[in-house]
């Protein structure tokens, strides 16, 4: 998702702010992958060894992803001060894409290991 959204935001990004806004781009696009490795891997670890604590993990896992792509991003600002305008446009795109993409995937696997229980449809309790 997020090499398609950097593919596709290419030209955009050029033509408004060009070799900076690549720049920037870039950056943003490199840091939020390299976050997005952690709660993979935390969910992977956990699904192995304890899937009953898989939904504890993924949210968990995004908690952690949420603060180290901010440390990263403000870091990098900090650091780097790069063209704002083109910083704040894809951190904000490319974080949201990230935290749909995980939450789907964290649904899909809590699912996978934890069925949904019957539905009562009588009306009483059982």
């Amino acid at each position: 998702m997020v090499i398609a959204a950097v593919v596709i935001g290419y030209r955009p990004t050029q033509r408004r702010w060009g070799a900076e806004g690549i720049e920037s781009m870039f950056v943003v696009a490199g840091i939020c992958l390299a976050v997005a490795l952690v709660p993979a891997a935390i969910m992977s670890f956990v699904a192995a060894r304890w899937p009953q604590h898989l939904g504890q993990a993924a949210f968990a896992g995004t908690g952690i992803r949420l603060l180290l792509t901010l440390s990263g991003l403000l870091i990098y600002q900090v650091l780097a001060q790069p063209l704002l305008g083109a910083f704040l446009c894809w951190a904000t795109i490319l974080y949201l894409l990230l935290l749909a993409t995980e939450t789907t995937f964290a649904v899909l696997a809590v699912r996978r290991y934890h069925p949904a229980a019957p539905v009562n449809k009588g009306g009483t309790a059982s």
